[in-house]
């Protein structure tokens, strides 16, 4: 057959020109002896079946890919075009058991992946008994191919989906601080090779809200599984409250079965622990120093930390983390740390970590660099200064050859953490070391740094007696 614009087709027992208005379909015909052509075209191959089993509830559509599967050209002579018409195509399910149905059609068939034979969306219809079906497929020359165990039918769903709830774990606490807070949680929800409708959520303080079910790619239908994220408000609680109370986060997730599953996840709100102070803001490298911690929403679970580190409780427990004396205060004593630093004070709980509104600050031992002068009287009563690392008010600076047998400094002033300045207290001749001591941080020594002379005594003004 010729037909306008040079297009001459012919077949034997496979392709027909069939006029329709302007156009002409290739399609298949019965087997015709003519010696010109005796192909029949490519044999399809049927590859997979996705899904591969359903519930019959609501009508399934499926992805078939087949190799080699064609749709028949359409020629418009008219146009002078051609294009690929689906409607050539047909698949059935054909039951392999038993009492099964001969075939059941499974609707138009189309093209999801291009004409060169690829994916075909099918449509298995609701309500089809259940069983093991194989697929037949009829490509445009009539001749079917078969693929055996290709769907199984599993019948009415009845099994409710499966919802997991990752975070937040059954039994954890929320904390909350002085402004509302957001909590996030997530979960996900499994039906098998059923379909969800519905995946509902809320939280016990009455906030909702819904997971959104995005469409099976290619097929469009509801998913069978999802993962979602849920967030939600929680207002700051009544002091009263702050050490917690109980909370819920529910989960309903309903199939197109009707089928429902309901999880509730038991939770507590807190309040998230707050410092307001502590007595003494310093220490020493080694630790082992007294630490009293005042705030509020310390949970009987609360531990203490300087930086990393635990705090530690009083014998005979030795609480790691201090002891919770109540509510509002935690004592201990200070963990070792080989730097000097300001550190943060912080305490934990299961509501979360609350820190301190300053520093701790670990203080190495005084450090005594330099003297001046660097000689007097035994008489005494000169104006010294001493300056060195370290020296803050509090600390003792004395001379002796030997720190028990020390005399201190009379009348000491503190400038910064650097210098000390004071009259020199009565000594005997000859070299002293000039000590100073830290009732918390400990004792620093500049041995050899003073000597004792017999020299007439020069008085400092500043260093004689207050008249009465």
């Amino acid at each position: 057959m010729t037909a306008k614009g040079g297009l001459r087709k012919t077949a034997k027992g496979g392709l027909r020109a069939t006029a329709r208005g302007g156009a002409i379909a290739l399609t298949s015909m019965m087997a015709v002896p003519l010696l010109a052509c005796s192909d029949l075209g490519p044999t399809p191959v049927i590859e997979t079946v996705t899904p591969s089993a359903a519930y019959s509830d609501v009508a399934v559509p499926i992805i078939v890919d087949a190799q080699m599967l064609r749709a028949g050209l359409v020629v418009d002579i008219d146009g002078e075009n051609a294009s690929y018409d689906d409607g050539t195509l047909h698949m059935a399910l054909v039951g392999d058991d038993l009492g099964l149905p001969p075939w059941v059609d499974l609707g138009p068939i189309t093209s999801v992946a291009g004409v060169t034979g690829q994916s075909f969306l099918a449509t298995v219809p609701a309500n089809l008994a259940p069983g093991a079906y194989a697929l037949r497929v009829t490509p445009p020359n009539g001749h079917s191919v078969l693929q055996h165990a290709a769907f199984q039918e599993l019948g009415p769903d009845t099994v409710p989906p499966v919802v997991t709830v990752d975070m937040p774990q059954p039994g954890s606490t929320l904390g909350v601080g002085d402004k509302t807070t957001i909590v996030t949680a997530t979960l996900r929800v499994d039906d098998g090779f059923g379909q969800l409708a519905a995946v509902n959520w809320f939280a016990s303080n009455n906030v909702m809200g819904s997971c959104p079910l995005p469409p099976q790619p290619l097929t469009n239908a509801l998913p069978g599984q999802i993962s979602c994220t849920a967030s939600f408000p929680i207002a700051p609680l009544d002091p009263a409250n702050g050490l917690g109370v109980p909370f819920s986060f529910n989960v309903v997730a309903v199939d197109v079965a009707m089928n429902s599953a309901p999880v509730t996840v038991a939770l507590t709100v807190a309040n998230v622990p707050k410092i307001v102070s502590f007595e003494r803001t310093y220490g020493a490298l080694a630790g082992q120093q007294p630490l009293i911690i005042h705030g509020a929403y310390f949970a009987p679970d609360a531990k203490a930390f300087i930086d990393t580190n635990a705090i530690v409780g009083y014998a005979p427990d030795n609480r790691i983390g201090g002891d919770v004396r109540d509510s509002g205060t935690i004592v201990g004593f200070t963990p070792r740390n080989p730097l000097a630093h300001a550190a943060t004070v912080s305490v934990q709980t299961m509501a979360g970590v609350g820190d301190g509104p300053s520093p701790y600050r670990y203080i190495a031992p005084p450090n005594p660099r330099l003297i001046q002068p660097a000689s007097g009287s035994v008489d005494g009563g000169l104006l010294v200064t001493i300056a060195g690392n370290d020296l803050l008010e509090g600390v003792t600076i004395s001379f002796g050859k030997t720190f028990e047998t020390s005399v201190p400094l009379s009348s000491p002033s503190y400038a910064g953490d650097d210098k000390v300045v004071g009259c020199l207290p009565p000594g005997e001749a000859g070299p002293v070391t000039v000590w100073a001591s830290d009732p918390v941080t400990g004792l620093g020594q500049l041995a050899g740094a003073f000597t004792y002379t017999n020299d007439e005594a020069s008085v400092s003004p500043a260093c004689l007696p207050a008249a009465n």
